[in-house]
């Protein structure tokens, strides 16, 4: 299914003439100063500016910035461009992105109405029908989940049989229920009506309007809207699929679909590579009813050619959670000699060390179980589907009690990609630790600070002069040293705008080759990349390599697997004077 973000859907689709659906007006800006120009235009001092971003939970959101709230009011022109420029080009966290958030690309700009009522109003596809539902609520604005849990009896649904559809009947029966007032029951209706045709002509899988509102002056305002289409009608429906943005979507899946292969990532750790939707399926629920977890859903298709499989592999070993792959082909259009010759080089090509369960069935099987087994790999051929899949949960097993298999560089960089919540009674992320902590005997200060630049020169620089001082007395040129690095050179280097995606990390602190090895961690198996003794801040996550750097003990293979993960900041050429400066 093909999701499109939820205001520049309501725009497009709701408010074209062929529709007639009521929104506020608005429109999508890519830049700062189209918002200023879409905020001019709309013409109104009580606007609203919402980042574009396919995920639920924008208005508690926050940037990588720092920036809090996706959703924000503004009351003019010069606002829409200020946070619009804090908006475009950074990640917005929320409850359904992940730590690694979702990049926000435009902003939409719309003016502030005003709801008498809200309610929730949405159609889909039901499966067990095999015909549209439409699932209503009298509470809207607000979590539709949380309304389901908490109020089961506010939800109201509708089975539309498709041959008829949405009569006036049914439509106003809807808009009653719902609860508009008597002067907006016909206008609802029609609302009602209007939404399900734009779901049967153009493809829709999914139509969510939350809110729809009655406002102050009995209008019906389509107020916020998520829409789903059908992958498969993007041929008639190309006006729709030009509005697809693939860094809204899950990049393993992005990357899939254009090399042929339907791939869905999973929560599970046995990778799966099938070829055919229904033996994929069955695949999945033939290891979970063997007691494991698939890690995704791929389907190479028919071809199952070795550059397909390649591709797979790698989409599925890109998943660190993977600890042994389930590999069932039926070589009906490909021999399965070709398949395992393919399965084969794969392997040696990508250096995999995990196991890998081969069932192979069809033509030239004998060959291909031949191969496979006088290659030497780490690979099982089994011809029962059963025997294969207690064999794939074992395995991963097995490899689980060895360890997570995370190298330091990986761990390192998880820990550096990890954002600082916000401080206690605060709602935006700072610099910073909520005590003290300390390095070596020295005692750090870590009072919050919205500027790294500011933090690092007064309660890292200018600290550990004052320390000097206070231990050894009085040092002019020492003073002046610091002094000229803090005054002049924290503000080239590091100041605030100057580095891009400067955000407050979880760092270490006091990371060198005596603060880290290998041991068994509480209550896991296996033996971890483990560190301890720290000198944690919430910081710049650069700062941690200067001090790692100036001890040494981290080789080439360190850093390239580290930098692999979380790239070197723009400007890049200026890197290595920053991790210098972090080594003072």
């Amino acid at each position: 299914m093909f999701n499109v973000g939820r205001s520049r859907a309501l725009a497009s689709a709701l408010n074209a003439s062929k529709y007639g659906v009521g929104v506020p007006k608005g429109a999508v800006a890519k830049t700062a100063e189209g918002a200023k120009a879409v905020a001019k235009e709309i013409g109104t001092e009580d606007m609203v500016i919402k980042a574009q971003v396919l995920a639920g939970g924008r208005g508690k959101g926050t940037f990588d910035n720092g920036l809090k709230g996706g959703v924000r009011v503004i009351y003019s022109p010069h606002e829409a461009e200020m946070f619009a420029q804090q908006m475009i080009g950074h990640k917005l966290v929320t409850k359904q992105t992940g730590a690694g958030g979702r990049l926000c690309n435009a902003v939409y700009i719309c003016e502030r109405k005003f709801a008498r009522r809200e309610f929730y109003l949405a159609i889909l596809m039901d499966r067990a029908t095999q015909a549209p539902v439409i699932v209503s609520s009298s509470q809207g604005g607000m979590d539709i989940e949380t309304v389901a849990k908490e109020s089961p009896d506010a939800i109201n649904t509708t089975y539309i049989d498709i041959n008829t559809g949405v009569t006036d009947q049914i439509a106003r029966g809807i808009a009653t229920k719902l609860g508009f007032s008597e002067q907006c029951v016909e206008d609802a209706k029609d609302t009602i009506q209007k939404l399900y045709k734009i779901f049967i002509e153009r493809d829709s899988t999914q139509i969510e309007i939350n809110p729809l509102s009655e406002t102050n002056d009995h209008q019906v305002l389509c107020m916020d809207a998520k829409f789903g289409f059908d992958d498969n009608a993007e041929f008639r429906q190309k006006e729709i699929f030009e509005w697809r943005d693939t860094t809204q979507e899950d990049p393993d899946e992005v990357r899939a679909a254009q090399s042929g292969l339907n791939f869905i990532k999973l929560d599970g750790d046995i990778g799966c590579l099938v070829n055919g939707a229904g033996l994929a399926m069955a695949t999945m629920d033939i290891i979970k009813l063997n007691g494991g977890q698939p890690a995704n859903f791929l389907d190479v298709g028919g071809g199952a050619t070795p550059a397909a499989i390649q591709e797979a592999f790698e989409l599925i070993t890109s998943d660190p959670k993977v600890t042994a792959i389930f590999v069932n082909i039926f070589g009906g259009i490909v021999r399965c000699d070709h398949i395992a010759t393919g399965l084969i080089k794969t392997v040696e090509n990508l250096n995999l060390k995990i196991p890998i369960i081969a069932r192979l069935q069809g033509t030239n099987v004998e060959q291909a179980h031949k191969l496979i087994n006088e290659s030497g790999m780490k690979i099982f051929s089994i011809d029962d589907l059963q025997t294969a899949a207690e064999k794939s949960v074992q395995l991963s097993k097995v490899v689980k009690m060895g360890g997570s298999g995370l190298s330091l560089a990986a761990k390192l960089a998880k820990l550096h990609s990890t954002p600082a919540p916000p401080p206690k009674h605060g709602d935006t992320p700072m610099f910073g630790f909520p005590v003290s902590t300390a390095c070596g005997r020295t005692i750090q200060d870590n009072s919050w600070t919205l500027s790294w630049a500011d933090f690092y020169a007064n309660y890292r620089l200018r600290a550990i002069l004052n320390e000097c001082i206070k231990n050894k007395g009085d040092d002019a040129e020492l003073t002046e040293s610091v002094e000229a690095t803090a005054g002049r050179v924290v503000p080239r280097l590091i100041g605030d705008g100057t580095v891009k995606g400067i955000t407050p990390v979880v760092v270490h602190g006091d990371l060198w080759s005596g603060n880290h090895s290998r041991a068994r961690i509480s209550g896991e198996h296996g033996s971890e990349e483990v560190v301890y003794d720290p000198s944690a801040v919430y910081g710049h996550s650069e700062y941690e390599l200067g001090i790692m750097r100036m001890f040494g003990g981290f080789g080439p293979r360190f850093w390239e697997e580290y930098e692999e993960r979380v790239p070197k900041a723009e400007p890049r050429e200026e890197w290595d004077d920053r991790v210098s400066l972090y080594e003072l």
